[in-house]
């Protein structure tokens, strides 16, 4: 009695447990992941940089209103873009888009 007590424990445990590089933020959906791109709206006015920091070259800019595709997952206040080179997150905002990253 005790082993099947624990093999259904064991089994509960794993189906709940969110898996590797999931994310639980309240008002997004459980299953986006820290590596998926995604859409952002830039800010304001701002340069892309070449890695994560800004000790990297600037290699591009990009204005205010555009969209790029990103990483969710931030590196030092940046993300990557998809295209190459990085943007500080303060920069940047995740665009609503219920079908794309948020639900």
């Amino acid at each position: 009695m005790k082993n099947a007590i624990v093999s259904c424990l064991v089994a509960l445990v794993a189906c709940i447990s969110i898996p590797t590089g999931v994310t639980a933020t309240p008002g997004v959906s459980s299953t986006v992941r820290n590596d998926e791109y995604c859409p952002y709206r830039v800010v304001v006015d701002t340069v892309i940089r070449s890695g994560p920091g800004v000790q990297h070259g600037v290699t591009g800019s990009l204005a205010e209103g555009q969209i790029v595709d990103a990483l969710r997952r931030a590196r030092n206040g940046y993300n990557q873009l998809s295209g190459g080179g990085w943007v500080s997150t303060s920069d940047i905002e995740l665009v609503n888009e219920p079908q794309r990253c948020n639900g």
